[in-house]
Protein backbone atom coordinates (compact mmCIF):
# COMPACT_ATOMS: atom_id res chain seq x y z
CA UNK A 1 0.00 0.00 0.00
CA UNK A 2 1.51 3.31 -0.97
CA UNK A 3 2.02 6.05 1.31
CA UNK A 4 1.27 9.65 0.79
CA UNK A 5 3.70 12.29 0.71
CA UNK A 6 2.99 14.74 3.83
CA UNK A 7 1.77 18.19 1.99
CA UNK A 8 3.65 21.34 2.03
CA UNK A 9 3.00 24.05 4.13
CA UNK A 10 3.39 27.22 1.67
CA UNK A 11 3.28 30.82 2.49
CA UNK A 12 2.11 33.49 -0.31
CA UNK A 13 2.95 37.28 0.30
CA UNK A 14 0.76 39.53 -2.25
CA UNK A 15 1.71 43.20 -2.77
CA UNK A 16 -0.79 45.95 -2.41
CA UNK A 17 -1.85 45.93 -5.59
CA UNK A 18 -4.35 44.27 -7.77
CA UNK A 19 -2.27 43.11 -10.81
CA UNK A 20 0.03 42.00 -8.15
CA UNK A 21 -3.24 40.51 -5.77
CA UNK A 22 -5.01 39.11 -8.22
CA UNK A 23 -2.99 36.53 -9.66
CA UNK A 24 -1.01 35.59 -6.61
CA UNK A 25 -4.27 34.50 -5.29
CA UNK A 26 -5.50 32.76 -8.20
CA UNK A 27 -1.86 31.01 -7.57
CA UNK A 28 -2.80 30.52 -4.29
CA UNK A 29 -5.91 28.47 -4.86
CA UNK A 30 -4.74 26.20 -7.92
CA UNK A 31 -1.74 25.23 -5.23
CA UNK A 32 -4.02 24.67 -3.17
CA UNK A 33 -6.30 22.59 -5.04
CA UNK A 34 -3.38 20.23 -5.74
CA UNK A 35 -3.64 19.00 -1.58
CA UNK A 36 -0.90 21.54 -0.37
CA UNK A 37 -1.71 24.17 2.44
CA UNK A 38 -1.49 27.78 1.47
CA UNK A 39 -1.44 31.06 3.58
CA UNK A 40 -1.78 34.25 2.37
CA UNK A 41 -0.64 36.89 4.35
CA UNK A 42 -2.03 40.27 3.68
CA UNK A 43 -3.51 43.04 5.37
CA UNK A 44 -7.36 43.61 6.30
CA UNK A 45 -8.63 45.79 3.35
CA UNK A 46 -6.86 43.87 0.70
CA UNK A 47 -8.25 40.83 2.30
CA UNK A 48 -11.73 41.61 1.70
CA UNK A 49 -11.01 41.73 -2.20
CA UNK A 50 -10.90 37.96 -2.15
CA UNK A 51 -12.17 36.76 1.29
CA UNK A 52 -15.48 35.11 -0.70
CA UNK A 53 -13.46 33.61 -3.01
CA UNK A 54 -11.26 31.78 0.09
CA UNK A 55 -14.41 31.12 1.68
CA UNK A 56 -15.40 28.97 -1.56
CA UNK A 57 -11.91 26.95 -1.61
CA UNK A 58 -12.60 26.48 1.92
CA UNK A 59 -15.57 24.89 1.33
CA UNK A 60 -13.94 22.76 -1.83
CA UNK A 61 -12.11 21.41 1.07
CA UNK A 62 -8.84 22.99 -0.09
CA UNK A 63 -6.45 24.03 2.61
CA UNK A 64 -6.10 27.64 2.23
CA UNK A 65 -6.45 30.18 4.71
CA UNK A 66 -5.64 33.94 4.97
CA UNK A 67 -3.64 35.51 7.66
CA UNK A 68 -3.84 39.14 8.78
CA UNK A 69 -1.04 41.32 9.50
CA UNK A 70 -1.14 44.90 10.67
CA UNK A 71 -1.10 47.88 7.76
CA UNK A 72 1.37 50.18 8.56
CA UNK A 73 -1.39 53.12 7.99
CA UNK A 74 0.20 55.49 11.29
CA UNK A 75 3.82 55.06 9.94
CA UNK A 76 3.70 56.27 6.16
CA UNK A 77 0.85 58.80 6.93
CA UNK A 78 -2.55 57.42 5.30
CA UNK A 79 -5.84 56.83 5.83
CA UNK A 80 -7.23 54.03 7.79
CA UNK A 81 -8.21 51.50 5.00
CA UNK A 82 -6.13 53.27 1.95
CA UNK A 83 -3.94 49.83 1.70
CA UNK A 84 -4.54 49.20 -2.05
CA UNK A 85 -2.51 51.11 -5.10
CA UNK A 86 -6.17 50.93 -6.59
CA UNK A 87 -7.07 53.56 -4.16
CA UNK A 88 -4.25 55.47 -4.56
CA UNK A 89 -5.80 59.07 -6.09
CA UNK A 90 -2.50 60.52 -6.59
CA UNK A 91 1.73 59.96 -6.97
CA UNK A 92 2.36 60.85 -3.54
CA UNK A 93 -0.66 58.52 -2.00
CA UNK A 94 0.89 55.49 -3.71
CA UNK A 95 4.42 56.51 -2.80
CA UNK A 96 3.35 55.58 0.62
CA UNK A 97 1.60 52.50 -0.64
CA UNK A 98 4.87 50.91 -1.71
CA UNK A 99 6.82 52.38 1.66
CA UNK A 100 4.02 50.65 3.60
CA UNK A 101 5.73 47.56 1.86
CA UNK A 102 8.89 47.90 3.60
CA UNK A 103 7.81 48.50 7.24
CA UNK A 104 5.73 45.01 7.73
CA UNK A 105 8.97 43.43 7.24
CA UNK A 106 9.37 42.89 11.16
CA UNK A 107 5.80 41.36 11.76
CA UNK A 108 6.00 38.85 8.24
CA UNK A 109 9.82 37.88 10.32
CA UNK A 110 8.18 37.23 13.33
CA UNK A 111 5.73 34.92 11.52
CA UNK A 112 8.28 33.15 9.88
CA UNK A 113 10.34 32.65 12.71
CA UNK A 114 7.49 30.98 15.07
CA UNK A 115 5.09 29.20 12.47
CA UNK A 116 8.14 28.78 9.41
CA UNK A 117 6.99 27.47 6.13
CA UNK A 118 8.33 25.00 3.56
CA UNK A 119 8.11 27.29 1.17
CA UNK A 120 8.04 31.37 0.82
CA UNK A 121 6.37 33.03 -2.08
CA UNK A 122 6.63 36.82 -1.66
CA UNK A 123 6.05 39.21 -4.64
CA UNK A 124 8.54 40.27 -6.03
CA UNK A 125 7.94 44.15 -4.73
CA UNK A 126 9.17 42.90 -1.93
CA UNK A 127 12.70 42.80 -2.22
CA UNK A 128 13.84 42.78 1.62
CA UNK A 129 12.42 39.21 1.83
CA UNK A 130 16.13 38.16 0.15
CA UNK A 131 17.73 38.53 3.23
CA UNK A 132 14.90 37.61 5.52
CA UNK A 133 14.64 33.81 3.85
CA UNK A 134 17.85 33.84 3.37
CA UNK A 135 18.58 34.31 7.01
CA UNK A 136 15.80 32.00 8.45
CA UNK A 137 17.21 29.38 5.80
CA UNK A 138 13.43 29.39 4.14
CA UNK A 139 13.40 28.52 0.43
CA UNK A 140 12.31 31.48 -1.43
CA UNK A 141 10.42 31.73 -5.01
CA UNK A 142 9.80 35.00 -6.06
CA UNK A 143 6.55 35.70 -7.93
CA UNK A 144 6.50 38.24 -10.88
CA UNK A 145 3.41 39.00 -11.92
CA UNK A 146 4.34 40.27 -15.42
CA UNK A 147 4.94 38.11 -18.38
CA UNK A 148 8.32 36.45 -19.18
CA UNK A 149 9.01 38.75 -21.96
CA UNK A 150 8.73 41.84 -19.93
CA UNK A 151 11.03 40.01 -17.70
CA UNK A 152 13.63 39.46 -20.82
CA UNK A 153 12.95 43.09 -21.84
CA UNK A 154 14.04 44.24 -18.00
CA UNK A 155 17.06 42.51 -18.39
CA UNK A 156 18.45 43.00 -21.71
CA UNK A 157 17.89 46.98 -20.58
CA UNK A 158 19.86 46.43 -17.51
CA UNK A 159 22.67 44.59 -19.11
CA UNK A 160 23.35 47.08 -22.21
CA UNK A 161 23.59 50.39 -20.58
CA UNK A 162 25.61 51.58 -23.85
CA UNK A 163 22.33 51.16 -26.06
CA UNK A 164 21.43 54.46 -23.92
CA UNK A 165 23.93 56.34 -23.87
CA UNK A 166 22.51 58.88 -26.49
CA UNK A 167 20.50 61.90 -26.04
CA UNK A 168 18.14 61.29 -28.82
CA UNK A 169 15.90 57.96 -29.53
CA UNK A 170 14.40 55.98 -30.89
CA UNK A 171 16.81 53.57 -28.44
CA UNK A 172 16.89 49.49 -29.74
CA UNK A 173 17.39 46.67 -27.12
CA UNK A 174 19.91 44.53 -27.87
CA UNK A 175 20.26 41.02 -27.79
CA UNK A 176 16.23 39.90 -27.77
CA UNK A 177 14.39 37.38 -29.92
CA UNK A 178 12.92 40.48 -31.86
CA UNK A 179 14.14 43.59 -32.83
CA UNK A 180 12.68 46.18 -30.36
CA UNK A 181 12.92 49.97 -29.58
CA UNK A 182 11.96 52.11 -27.30
CA UNK A 183 11.24 56.05 -28.41
CA UNK A 184 12.56 57.44 -24.85
CA UNK A 185 15.57 56.73 -22.83
CA UNK A 186 14.60 54.30 -19.27
CA UNK A 187 14.76 56.71 -16.23
CA UNK A 188 17.26 56.77 -13.71
CA UNK A 189 14.24 55.39 -11.29
CA UNK A 190 14.00 52.68 -13.34
CA UNK A 191 16.98 51.62 -13.57
CA UNK A 192 17.46 51.57 -9.44
CA UNK A 193 13.84 50.03 -8.84
CA UNK A 194 14.62 47.34 -11.52
CA UNK A 195 17.91 46.30 -10.35
CA UNK A 196 16.95 45.48 -6.85
CA UNK A 197 14.16 43.56 -8.36
CA UNK A 198 16.74 41.92 -10.42
CA UNK A 199 19.05 40.79 -7.21
CA UNK A 200 15.82 40.04 -5.43
CA UNK A 201 15.02 37.66 -8.07
CA UNK A 202 18.48 36.38 -8.44
CA UNK A 203 18.83 35.16 -4.84
CA UNK A 204 15.98 33.24 -5.01
CA UNK A 205 15.40 29.52 -5.67
CA UNK A 206 13.09 30.04 -8.61
CA UNK A 207 11.01 33.11 -10.15
CA UNK A 208 6.83 32.25 -10.79
CA UNK A 209 5.94 34.19 -13.56
CA UNK A 210 1.90 34.85 -14.43
CA UNK A 211 2.58 33.55 -17.98
CA UNK A 212 2.40 30.36 -20.07
CA UNK A 213 4.69 29.28 -23.10
CA UNK A 214 2.18 30.23 -25.96
CA UNK A 215 1.85 33.86 -24.82
CA UNK A 216 6.02 34.81 -24.70
CA UNK A 217 6.98 32.06 -27.40
CA UNK A 218 10.73 33.40 -28.31
CA UNK A 219 11.42 34.48 -24.96
CA UNK A 220 11.47 31.35 -22.13
CA UNK A 221 14.67 29.76 -23.13
CA UNK A 222 16.36 33.45 -23.41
Amino acid sequence: MGTESKPLKIYMLPFFAQGHLIPLVNLARLVASKNQQVTIITTPSNAQLFDKIIEEEKAAGHHIRVHIINFPATQVGLPIGVENLFAASDNQTAGKIHMASHFIKPEIENLLKQNPPHVFIPDIMFTWSESTSKDLQIPRLVFNPISIFDVCMIQAIQSHPEAFVSDSGPYQIPGLPHLLTLPIKPSPGFARLTEALIKAENGSHGVIVNSFTELDEGYTEY
